[in-house]
């Protein structure tokens, strides 16, 4: 499943640059959502084999979390703080603009909106916020139209993407109390948040940001993972080989040939109907495509590679300024190598201490309670 991961980041890639030799993908959003609902299975399957559900398990999975989502994001940062510094001094260097920007609007900015934005960027929480937010007076308002004002929250984030991040991190906050629920509960939970846009949407609120940034919306999609993880476990043809091959290849077709399928409203107010099919296949698949690959070592290197590819992107895109090369394959590629040095560099080591912590946790109450079998490893 590893390289289903790297795919979604490489086509958030695309979709802000060019397509890849003429391939578009699913495009950003659904990308985005693909990745919630695989977010959804991963955060269910480690807190059920590797954290146990009490305090010090919930406070392991939480610092755990930490360890895997800001050393890679401050390093990435920091390399943007950098380049946009050395855009000031070298125009033949291209960044997002983020430190012109803030040159630009930083005095009529109240302090509240200079705390939102300090607090965001360096912290990831409330990120997503932005896009509900009107920065443009002396005081934060809230705005259901955040394009109508300037300066737009994203226009001063260093790594405009890692909204998402504020996203998954709300997640993680309440994970241990809501993915352990029995099955009922997770399935009226995501038709709960599945109706709540179908209700926005009936009412008007049907453009950014309500189509994926609003985390009671997005919550039933990261849901549908912990479902997906309950049927890894229970649905015993899941772990077929054969069944995960095509599983795989169909839900990689689906990838690649997303731009053709339907555009029309779907039975389910707030999803297209290709973008309904594509997430239903991908929910569908994930047991099956994890059963087939959780056991392969470069699938999981590749994996790896997703998340330092999906941070790394806006600094690599305008260092290029358009001349993305052929097949448009430059973004790809310089973003797969600034991921593969972060990996080996700052991820790996503290991959190795956090499964440490982990197998340390995991010793511990074994030795306590004799009876209990040591929760398989997991990556992640």
């Amino acid at each position: 499943m590893g390289f289903f991961r790297l795919l979604l980041a490489i086509a958030v890639v695309v979709a802000h640059s060019s397509p890849l030799f003429g391939l578009e993908f699913t495009g950003g959003v659904v990308a985005v959502q693909a990745f919630y609902i695989v977010s959804g299975f991963y955060i269910s399957l480690i807190l059920n084999e590797k954290y146990g559900p009490g305090l010090a398990g919930t406070k392991l999975f939480y610092s755990n979390r930490f360890l895997r989502i800001y050393p890679i994001y401050w390093t990435i940062l920091a390399a943007s703080i950098a380049l946009s510094i050395l855009e000031l001094s070298h125009p033949n260097v291209h960044t997002i603009g983020t430190l012109r920007n803030f040159t630009h609007y930083f005095d009529d900015l109240g302090f509240g909106s200079k705390l939102y934005l300090l607090i965001t960027n360096i912290s990831l929480i409330g990120m997503d916020w932005g896009f509900f937010l009107r920065l443009d007076g002396p005081q934060i308002e809230a705005t259901t139209s955040f394009l109508s004002f300037h300066p737009r929250a994203f226009e001063l984030a260093f790594v405009p993407q890692a909204w998402t991040l504020g996203i998954e991190i709300a997640v993680y906050l309440i994970a241990p109390f809501i993915f352990r629920r029995k099955l009922a509960v997770l399935v009226a939970m995501a038709a709960a948040s599945t109706a709540a846009r179908a209700y926005a949407f009936s009412i008007g609120l049907t453009e950014d940001p309500w189509s994926y940034r609003f985390l009671p919306f997005e919550l039933g999609l990261f849901i549908l993972g912990a479902i997906a993880y309950r049927a890894y476990k229970e649905v015993s043809f899941l772990s077929r080989k054969s069944v995960g091959w095509l599983c795989l290849t169909t839900v990689l077709t689906l990838t690649v040939y997303y731009p053709h399928l339907s555009t029309a409203p779907s039975v389910i107010p707030g999803f297209y109907t290709g973008q309904l099919l594509f997430l239903l296949a991908v929910f569908i698949s994930i047991p099956a495509m994890f059963h087939l690959s959780k056991s392969s070592r470069v699938d999981r290197w590749i994996g790896e590679l997703s998340y330092p590819v999906y941070l790394s992107q806006m600094m690599v895109i305008p260092l290029f300024s358009g001349a993305f090369g052929p097949g448009n394959i430059y973004p790809v590629i310089g973003s797969l190598a600034i991921s593969v040095l972060v990996v080996l560099v700052i991820d790996r080591p503290i991959e190795k201490f956090r499964q440490a912590r982990v197998k340390n946790a995991g010793s511990a109450t074994k030795e306590s309670q004799p009876g209990l079998r040591r929760p398989q490893q997991v990556h992640n």
